[in-house]
């Protein structure tokens, strides 16, 4: 594998992209930000070309040197070897010749679930007391609290013998024509802490969305997602779950799939970021597995106040649609322009 081309440019990359898909040469490209507090190109996405098989690179290099490129001053470097320090520097320099200025969003659904999510949560506070849900929460809780279900889990971890699983009573409220329940329960949150470590994961995750998406995609995104993982968590333990941090999961893992699939798209997550978000998962997950075999074999339960079936199945659902071209990137933002693709 060798370097073949560095570029700021999105637009750029995403056109020697389809010149070595015309000829079905195999490559690689890397997507990272630059993080040199000296460097004028501080935050900016750098995109790396590597020619996968040393055998196509000269071939590469013919094509990619005759190609049209869209810039007339393309801010990129042509490597046929290690460089010298002289090469790198003047390629530097170079490549900071174009000044990419990001694109403005408007950050809409973000803003709009940020502020719902506030609302709900002072409106919940108001009307909470210490013997019963409050009025808000038994309105947008996936179904009516006194139901019968009481998911799967209990269900196993008492043998079934303390409780039954009535289908007849399975999502009532949902059938009954209240399908907002599907979505509402994202939208509470137990705690002023609880409320902002989601708000501040929907501010990383959906602003970044909102650059590249559509508004009806990207409400069309946040919908399937907290449906998915809000059903999954019903099944598994009943209605008495809330908060964002399903969807949060979703963000992440439809971000990751889109960083595979499209890498010119430029989405940025560190590897750092999704180590911390697959180890609490997972870590929860195992967690559960323990409360699980205690109240199991000995009867002893264990409260520990996480919604993880939301989040192992937001993630899971999250990389699935990351996989689906209809979500696509609608946008590339070339010179602090928005050039509709």
């Amino acid at each position: 594998m060798r370097l073949a081309w560095k570029t700021t440019s999105e637009n750029e990359i995403g056109h020697l992209k389809e010149t070595l898909d015309a000829q079905s040469i195999a490559y690689t490209i890397e997507v990272e930000q630059e993080k040199a507090w000296e460097s004028e190109e501080y935050g900016s996405t750098v995109y790396s070309l590597w020619i996968n098989n040393d055998d196509d690179f000269e071939k590469a290099k013919t094509l990619l040197q005759s190609a049209d490129l869209p810039s007339a001053q393309p801010s990129v470097s042509w490597n046929n070897g290690p460089s010298s320090p002289l090469q790198e520097f003047v390629q530097q320099k170079f490549r900071l010749s174009i000044q990419e200025k990001p694109a403005r969003s408007t950050a809409f659904w973000t803003l709009c679930i940020f502020f719902i999510s506030l609302g709900l949560f002072i409106a919940d506070a108001y009307q909470h007391t210490n013997q019963q849900l409050s009025p808000l929460r038994q309105t947008l809780l996936f179904d009516d609290p006194p139901s019968n279900w009481e998911g799967v889990y209990t269900q196993l971890a008492n043998r079934g013998e303390k409780t039954t699983l009535s289908f007849e009573l399975f999502a009532k409220k949902i059938r009954e024509g209240e399908l907002w329940r599907c979505i509402t329960p994202v939208l509470l949150h137990g705690d002023l802490l609880h409320l902002i470590f989601n708000m501040l994961w929907l501010i990383f995750l959906g602003s970044q969305l909102e650059e590249r998406l559509s508004k009806f995609r990207l409400f069309s995104l946040f919908c399937i997602l907290a449906a998915l993982s809000n059903t999954a968590q019903y099944v598994m333990t009943g209605p008495l779950f809330i908060g964002f941090s399903g969807v949060a999961c979703g963000m992440v893992g439809f971000i990751h799939a889109r960083q595979k699939q499209a890498p010119w798209e430029a989405y940025v997550l560190t590897p750092a970021t999704y180590s911390f978000v697959f180890f609490f998962i997972f870590a929860l997950a195992a967690l559960s597995v323990i409360t699980f075999v205690f109240e199991y074999f000995w009867g002893f339960t264990i409260a520990i106040g996480f919604a993880n079936t939301a989040h192992i199945s937001g993630l899971l659902a999250g990389l699935l649609l990351g996989k689906c071209p209809w979500f696509s990137a609608h946008t590339t933002h070339l010179l602090g322009e928005t050039v509709q693709q």
